[in-house]
């Protein structure tokens, strides 16, 4: 076998790195082994004075607001009674005027008819206005009021005789001095009077309910600021703290680099003695020389070299079994025989480097081997140089890469490489807040511009990285265009996606070091749910090679546009969407699960100190109203986190077999709530449907969000058509729908007549936040949860709509054979269950591991608690009481998590109950989404009732299909006969 003078002369410069390397290990293992372990060891980080007196401080500001809230209760409650005291004495006082009224008009129909019905009204009042008076006077606590009732005593006597004295005239048939009497005006003065002073008393206590008023609403925004204060500064207790942990871990790591940097001093001083011996040993040089030439030969790469026309001048072992060719058969021959017939210009593209010098690395391509298998290889090619410096041929290191780009497959599918592609290093992707402060700052970013994240997030915008030339005349290109000024800066990157304006631009980037680049970039608006800006994103590729590329054609003369490059163009550009829109979900993705959480547990403090409350507010009173609101936005606010989750594929979902048709009948009567009365509601449904496996109530979701949209579409009327059949899709069908499988399917229709969309619009269906409706109207999270819904389940949606005639959704579930879970409708509750089991409450939330002890003490239940995990083991084994027969523990906390905390109690305390809750598991107890079987599992926020239910359910060992009917269950349920 040929071999040339580069290869050797390559092996004799890597034997004294080799040799370099086993004597630095020598002399380690020579080297003083505490000192080896102690610059591995890590120093612990102590707790300070400090960190304890924060620590103290924030203990006591809990108390100082826990304080100040029973006192701001106790004003309010005081505040309530007074008002509605007032209220009491200002409805009696108008009573008693209004009696006194009716027994006046009585009097005259006696008086003209002489029917002695007439006075039954002064018959009452006379026999009870004396004491509804003195009543009255009892209540009042004001002097000012008092002063008038005390007025109205005399005038309330002298009214009541006058009254009497002209019926028993009439009586006595003496008509005439019955007219002078009436006549005399005397009754109607002693009238006015006593209106005079009764409506003086209303005026004065309905200053004092004034005043009673605004004292409550005062009471309530003392409260409202003392929550408000305590929150500011425990936060900054908090961030207080942080910052002197970081301190101190930073202090302890400069300690740590010192001692590693002066053994590695001293490493390296007994390392360059050996390198001196290792160059004056020529003779070991020429032994590694024959190894290493032995290495080359078996190692599993192809190392093959070549001359600058293609000839094949050295060929190894590793080619051998990579390729199938044998030394002989390739030694002397074209390279070409090894490359298929669609890369022949690939291989005169890598020679044009190797005569100019550069070097090409890494570079991913396919080659034949003998039996004709294409085989997926990295290829490295170096020029081979002559002594004088002349490049004479070409050393080619292939590896076998198929397996790495099955591996990548594999990965793509199960959706692992999403994170992968946002933190690639071909890209940046850079995610600012509103004012465009660097908040995300990616490892393509890192890798392209030479900033960590640490150096920009938080302290500088985009724009201070770009060259400020282009910046300022893009701000004043836009101003032009758009009519609108413009100022120079971070703004002029953002204006147009800031509009809704789809905008992609080249822009030089500056490094660190202070060189320069060209790149491309997309710049996308993050909104949130009520459509308001909450920063951007900005996706940048570097365009350096294009340039230069240009610039190359730019000298050759050969800068006609072709068909070509223009479809190769094009495919990059969708590439490069599909990317940005991948990053995009994945930045909106990473921000929903980081709220979730938090969110879910203050929503659930939310409703359920609500619940407990309106059950003791008056049914028809303004704070019974204003309960009724909290509640109704907090549902909301839980049910927009739910979709949110559902779309950044964090939600958990509970998968049962059931017929669609099920879920479609169940929902019927609440779909046509939904719609407008001009619009006619058919459902189709046809005998022997399959079945499918999916969450039910995820399915029923997804109908309500098609049914409502449908509806918007008809705002004149029209006609709505739900319908449900088995449908086998062939290879045909799977050509025009991206993500479609051919099987057999259960298909769910909804068609309407409505305006229909236009392609443009189609395009971008499925996006999130993407809405067509006015501002106000919709989140445009509907399809986006229908589409990640659907995928969830292995199916997919097509769409069929034309501009004026309607629009059809196809949903395609994939059909399974396994048998129906089983079915059941919700039942009606009534109080609350209880019990007095003892049970421990785990939860990291203060304020909701408070509201669910006072909801299960409530009950009857002896109720423990715990701050997180390490705590609920320690008050588990500190009890003495009753044993514990249930765990209601939170998934994610700090120190050590519901799911770890579970299995070691479990270890000890083999009978006892857990029951997870959370609104973002993050997969602790679900797989894929999918909640693992036999996990108890009440997701966040949950009700009063809904907790009372599942605790009492699962102490009584009921199943699943009786908890889920006892906490209301809407629609179609799963039955899972598995225990609580």
């Amino acid at each position: 076998m040929k071999r040339d003078h580069h290869n050797e002369n390559g092996a004799g410069e890597a034997v004294p790195k080799q040799q370099a390397q086993m004597r630095v290990e020598q002399v380690r293992t020579r080297s003083d082994p505490g000192s080896r372990t102690g610059s591995h060891r890590q120093l612990p980080l102590k707790v300070t004075r400090k960190v304890v007196v924060l620590l103290a401080g924030l203990v006591l500001l809990v108390s100082f607001v826990v304080a100040g809230a029973l006192l701001a209760f106790r004003q309010i409650e005081k505040a309530a009674t007074t008002r509605e005291h007032s209220y009491d004495l200002i409805n009696r006082a108008e009573k008693l005027l209004s009696a006194l009224k009716d027994a006046e008009t009585g009097q005259r129909g006696y008086l003209l008819t002489g029917n002695e019905t007439f006075l039954e009204p002064y018959l009452s009042v006379h026999d009870s206005v004396r004491g509804q008076l003195e009543e009255l006077r009892h209540l009042s606590l004001n002097n000012a009021s008092n002063k008038h009732l005390d007025a109205m005593f005399p005038l309330m006597d002298a009214k009541l005789a006058e009254m009497l004295r002209i019926i028993e005239l009439r009586r006595a048939n003496e008509m005439s001095a019955v007219t002078a009497a009436v006549n005399n005006g005397q009754g109607k003065r002693l009238m006015d009077s006593i209106r005079v002073e009764m409506n003086s008393f209303i005026q004065i206590e309905q200053v004092a309910l004034v005043q009673h008023e605004a004292a409550f609403q005062s009471d309530m925004l003392l409260l409202f600021a003392i929550i408000v204060i305590a929150s500011v500064f425990m936060l900054l207790l908090v961030f207080l703290f942080i910052y002197l942990t970081y301190r101190e871990a930073q202090h302890r790591l400069k300690h740590l680099i010192l001692h590693e940097t002066q053994h590695s001093l001293h490493i390296q001083e007994q390392t360059n003695r050996e390198l001196r011996q290792v160059i004056a040993d020529h003779k070991q040089v020429e032994k590694a020389i024959i190894r290493l030439a032995a290495i080359v030969e078996f190692t599993d790469d192809a190392i093959i070299s070549k001359n600058l026309d293609g000839s094949i001048q050295s060929w190894n072992t590793g080619a051998e079994k990579m390729f199938g060719y044998t030394s002989a058969e390739m030694v002397g021959g074209p390279f070409t025989a090894l490359m298929p017939a669609d890369r022949t210009e690939e291989h005169n593209h890598i020679l044009d480097q190797i005569k100019k010098g550069e070097c090409v690395r890494h570079f991913e391509t396919v080659r034949l081997a003998k039996n004709g298998r294409r085989i997926d290889v990295s290829l490295t090619v170096s020029p081979i140089r002559d002594s004088t410096g002349k490049i004479i041929g070409a050393s080619k290191i292939a590896r076998d890469i198929t397996e790495r780009r099955q591996a990548e497959e594999s990965l793509l599918k199960a959706g692992a490489l999403q994170n992968a592609i946002f933190n690639s290093a071909n890209f940046s992707s850079i995610a600012t807040d509103a004012k465009g402060v660097i908040q995300i700052f990616n490892v393509g970013a890192e890798h392209m511009l030479g900033y960590t994240a640490a150096e920009v997030m938080n302290k500088i915008t985009p724009a201070d990285i770009s060259d400020s030339r282009e910046v300022i005349a893009r701000a004043a290109r836009l101003s032009v265009q758009l009519g609108t000024k413009i100022e120079p800066g971070f703004e002029a990157l953002v204006f147009k996606a800031s509009r809704g304006i789809e905008d992609i631009y080249e822009l030089t980037y500056i490094r660190k070091d202070g060189s320069r680049f060209p790149a491309v970039v997309s710049v996308t608006a993050l909104r949130d749910a009520q459509n308001a800006i909450i920063g951007y994103l900005l996706i940048g590729t570097d365009n350096s090679a294009r340039k230069r590329a240009e610039e190359a054609m730019l000298k050759a003369g050969a800068l006609e546009k072709t068909l070509l490059e223009a479809e190769a163009r094009a495919e990059r550009l969708q590439l490069e969407a599909q990317l940005i829109e991948s990053q995009k979900l994945e930045v909106i993705g990473k921000l929903v699960g980081g709220v979730a959480h938090d969110f879910n547990n203050i929503l659930g403090v939310i409703i359920g100190y609500n619940d407990l409350m309106m059950p003791k507010l008056d049914t028809k009173g303004l704070s019974r109203k204003c309960a009724e609101g909290i509640r109704h936005a907090a549902q909301r606010a839980a049910g927009l986190t739910r979709q949110l989750l559902v779309f950044s594929r964090k939600q958990t979902v509970q998968p049962i077999v059931f017929k669609l048709d099920d879920v479609v009948n169940d929902l019927d009567k609440m779909l046509r709530q939904l719609i407008d009365e001009n619009i006619e509601m058919t459902i189709v449904s046809r005998e022997q449907i399959g079945r499918v496996k999916a969450d039910a109530g995820y399915v029923g979701q997804v109908l309500m969000n098609l049914v409502v949209n449908a509806r918007d579409a008809m705002p004149n009327g029209g006609k709505l058509t739900i319908a449900t059949q088995n449908v086998t899709l062939d290879e045909n069908h799977t050509t025009t729908h991206k993500g479609a499988i051919p099987g057999d399917y259960v298909m769910l229709s909804v068609s309407d007549t409505g305006t229909g969309m236009t392609d443009e619009v189609q395009a971008h269906l499925f996006e999130a936040f993407f809405t067509t409706k006015p501002k106000g109207k919709g989140t445009g999270l509907g399809l986006s949860t229908c589409w990640t819904v659907v995928q969830q389940s292995g199916g997919h949606i097509g769409v069929y709509s034309e501009v004026g005639i309607g629009t059809t959704f196809n949903i395609y579930f994939p059909r399974v054979s396994e048998p129906l879970d089983d079915v059941a409708k919700p039942i009606q509750t009534g109080p609350l269950p209880g019990g007095t089991e003892t049970l421990l409450i785990v939860e990291d939330e203060p304020s909701l591991r408070q509201m669910a002890r006072s909801v299960l003490e409530v009950q009857g239940y002896t109720v423990l608690s715990a701050s997180n995990g390490q705590d609920a083991l320690r008050v588990v084994r500190e009890h003495k009481g009753s044993p514990i027969r249930l765990v209601v523990t939170d998934v994610m906390m700090p120190l050590t998590g519901g799911k770890e905390m579970a299995e070691r109690l479990k270890t000890n305390y083999p009978d006892i109950k857990i029951l997870f809750t959370s609104g973002y598991t993050d997969d602790a107890i679900v797989q894929q989404g999918v909640l693992e079987p036999g996990i108890a599992f009440l997701p966040k926020p949950y009700t009063p009732a809904a907790l009372a239910y599942r605790v009492r359910a699962m102490l009584d060992n009921e199943t699943d299909t009786a908890i889920l009917l006892k906490q209301g269950a809407i629609g179609s349920i799963k039955a899972n006969e598995r225990s609580s």
